[in-house]
């Protein structure tokens, strides 16, 4: 199993409230474009490395150093950065970003070493969204409607 992180509507306060009394309000579109631009931030976050949800720069990971592979950490095989996906769901109301990738989890919360030869893994968020991204998503439908 991988991990997930929940974007729901409930974040955006009274603007969903506002935006479905417009006649040209299409929640299905609304919610596609959060997962896209929560997709996008992921993508970044890998390209940049950095986690999505503060600007903080990723801690170079010791196996990438010691490959003399610098900057290629949770990025060597792609593997990871191209399994993210989204999925929206009108009904609820809610966007789904995540990865089915196993150690996806690890590396977007870390873990501690335990025992023998088990090492420590560094927490790397990838997924998530800046605390803006509410605000920017409303601003960008209100602008898209005026228009």
């Amino acid at each position: 199993m991988g991990i997930t992180v929940k974007i729901d509507e409930a974040s955006f306060g009274n603007i969903i409230k506002k935006l479905e009394a417009v006649a040209d309000y299409d929640k299905k579109k609304f919610l596609d474009n959060m997962g896209e631009d929560a997709f996008i931030l992921s993508h970044k976050a890998f390209k940049n490395k950095m986690d999505p949800n503060t600007g903080e720069k990723w801690e170079e990971s010791k196996a990438s150093i010691m490959r003399g592979k610098v900057n290629t950490t949770l990025v060597d095989s792609h593997h990871l950065m191209e399994s993210i996906d989204y999925n929206s769901n009108e009904a609820s109301g809610t966007v789904e970003v995540g990865t089915n990738i196993v150690y996806g989890k690890q590396h977007q919360e870390g873990i501690a070493g335990k025992g023998k030869n088990r090492y420590d893994v560094v927490r790397r968020r990838f997924l998530g969204v800046p605390p803006a991204f509410a605000q920017q998503q409303a601003e960008e439908i209100i602008r898209t409607l005026r228009l």
